[in-house]
């Protein structure tokens, strides 16, 4: 199968990541594979297989015609196209409709505001509505069908995954928590300084700064309430993954999730979390381990849990939370369900 993975960047972020891993999934499994960038930013290319071909397509104006000439003349030669998040999937579909391109073309949404997702505009819905829909999340399924108006037929939910990495030891009783979320306010990370308040362990928040002014914003509650010893706000980091086990804990403050990758990379490392009661991975743990999910924001219950976790951990919780990731979250499961899906699809195309 020859596949087409279209970006608008490689910087660091859950989308770009899966697409990552799924062009390398692809590659190793003797498919043929492509990684486009429409823009710039290329972090996350060093993760792709060395012998991937990538091509960066360095667009700086939307409507340039001969970029969209460029990107045509790539994609015609591909059975599958597929776009992840809606930029480069708005894009690609303009190039469809302009060159009447005859490939299947699939916008894949990892959008976490689930909850946010109540209206669509016009030419999303009318003009470049897509045929081919996969989500993360049966929330969002529910939203591309009753909202966008998709078929049924045509829409697959794909659970998230990572990679799997191998740590060499446990995560550390140290009392340190690690919070990683890029800095917007549906992550809730201003609940993470109201945490601080009563923690005597440090936090490091990791992410990347998608609203300024929001994170402006927490530098000030941090100033302000004297806990500049105590939460750590932590920009541009790449590869954390290697360092999770230098943690004794880790917390995810969001209101709203559809995976999220986070929690799926704490699995793997053994390291335990405490999150609210939101997103597909919580789904998977929440009867199994109660004691790591909080159904509110209310700082005491959190608090509880969190000194729980940390001065009484059960020794054996980080393998079990490693053989849960090994269980439910394998590659292979996860490549074998995006194939089966790209199958359908093709099917569905060829006696439309």
């Amino acid at each position: 199968m020859r596949v087409l993975y279209i970006v608008e960047s490689l910087s660091v972020g859950g989308a770009e990541k899966v697409a990552v891993m799924l062009a390398n999934l692809f590659h190793r499994n003797k498919h043929e594979v492509m990684m486009l960038i429409i823009g710039e930013h290329y972090d996350l290319e060093q993760e792709l297989d060395s012998d991937i071909e990538v091509y960066h397509l360095e667009r700086k104006n939307k409507l340039n015609i001969l970029k969209m000439m460029e990107f045509q003349k790539i994609a015609k030669k591909f059975e599958i196209i597929h776009c992840h998040m809606l930029g480069a999937f708005r894009y690609t579909s303009f190039i469809k409709k302009l060159f009447i391109l005859d490939t299947p073309i699939i916008f894949h949404d990892h959008n976490g505001d689930v909850d946010l997702k109540l209206k669509v505009n016009f030419s999303l819905k009318y003009i470049l509505k897509p045929k081919f829909y996969i989500a993360v999340c049966n929330p969002l399924i529910n939203w591309g069908v009753n909202v966008l108006g998709i078929a049924k037929s045509n829409a697959f939910v794909l659970e998230n995954t990572v990679p799997r990495m191998v740590y060499a030891y446990t995560p550390q009783k140290n009392g340190k928590i690690i919070l990683i979320s890029n800095f917007r306010r549906t992550k809730n990370i201003e609940f993470a300084i109201e945490l601080a308040k009563k923690l005597k362990y440090t936090i490091d928040v990791f992410g990347r700064v998608n609203d300024y002014a929001y994170f402006e914003q927490l530098k000030d509650l941090i100033q302000k309430n004297g806990l500049v010893d105590k939460i750590n706000l932590l920009v541009n980091s790449s590869n954390i993954r290697v360092h999770l086990n230098e943690y004794s804990l880790a917390i995810h403050t969001a209101k709203s999730e559809s995976g999220p990758l986070v929690l799926l990379e704490y699995l793997n490392a053994g390291l335990p979390f405490v999150t609210y009661n939101t997103g597909k991975v919580v789904e998977h743990i929440a009867n199994r381990y109660p004691e790591m999910i909080v159904g509110n924001f209310n700082v005491e219950d959190w608090i509880l849990k969190i000194n729980s976790l940390i001065m009484n951990p059960a020794e054996s919780l980080g393998k079990r939370l490693t053989s849960l990731f090994d269980s439910e979250f394998s590659e292979e499961a996860y490549f074998q369900k995006c194939l089966n899906i790209y199958t359908k699809i093709l099917e569905l195309h060829r006696i439309a």
